[in-house]
């Protein structure tokens, strides 16, 4: 095995161990999110404004800046103009979970394309499968973020007096652009195996 091959297994065995990191951390954040451990940045109730509260604990002033909380803000969220429902916290829950399940399998899919690179599997129809299941769940999250998101929110705010945004709105061109990169290197992958399955007929 040359030093250049040894590099290359090397350093797809580290990207396999840190995608899996990876997934870890998403799964947890899953889990903290059904337990409503999100933070809240702003809730108006009865005429004043709560900061840095919880889902689970939205009126509790820096219940967010507790334990393990403060870690894993990553949404800041807004509620005004109502109470923080049973319905407003599923509805909350539910996009977060429904943002963050395409990326976990986009990094469970990066870890076993890793993981062939480290087996020298490389060239093979499996990897061209993973890069366009990735496409597919890269518009599953653009769909998500521009689509799902913004009309269940429009939907409370037309049929309830509970109003939720969040700061990391999805624009329509990068997200675009994420899709078409997978599709076209899947598409480049499964075309390069067709030409290498005619060239070897050809032999």
């Amino acid at each position: 095995m040359t030093i250049s091959r040894r590099v290359m297994h090397g350093v797809a065995r580290f990207l396999q161990v840190a995608a899996l990191v990876v997934l870890v951390g998403l799964v947890i954040s899953m889990v903290w999110v059904v337990l409503g451990w999100v933070t809240l940045a702003n809730v108006e109730h009865l005429g004043r404004v709560i900061h840095d509260s919880t889902l689970a604990r939205p009126y509790v002033e820096g219940a967010a800046k507790s334990g393990l909380v403060a870690t894993i803000g990553q949404h800041y969220l807004n509620i005004t103009g109502g109470p923080v429902t049973p319905a407003v916290r599923v509805a909350i829950s539910a996009l977060l979970i429904l943002e963050t399940l395409p990326y976990a399998g986009i990094v469970y899919l990066m870890s076993r394309l890793f993981r062939n690179i480290a087996q020298n599997r490389v060239f093979v129809r499996g990897n061209a499968r993973i890069f366009i299941a990735c496409g597919c769940l890269s518009l599953a999250a653009a769909v998500v973020g521009m689509v799902v998101s913004p009309v269940t929110q429009a939907l409370f705010e037309r049929f309830s007096q509970t109003k939720f945004f969040w700061f990391g709105t999805v624009h329509f061109l990068p997200a675009l652009f994420e899709v078409l990169v997978w599709f076209i290197v899947g598409g480049v992958f499964t075309y390069g195996l067709q030409l290498q399955q005619d060239a070897d007929g050809l032999v």
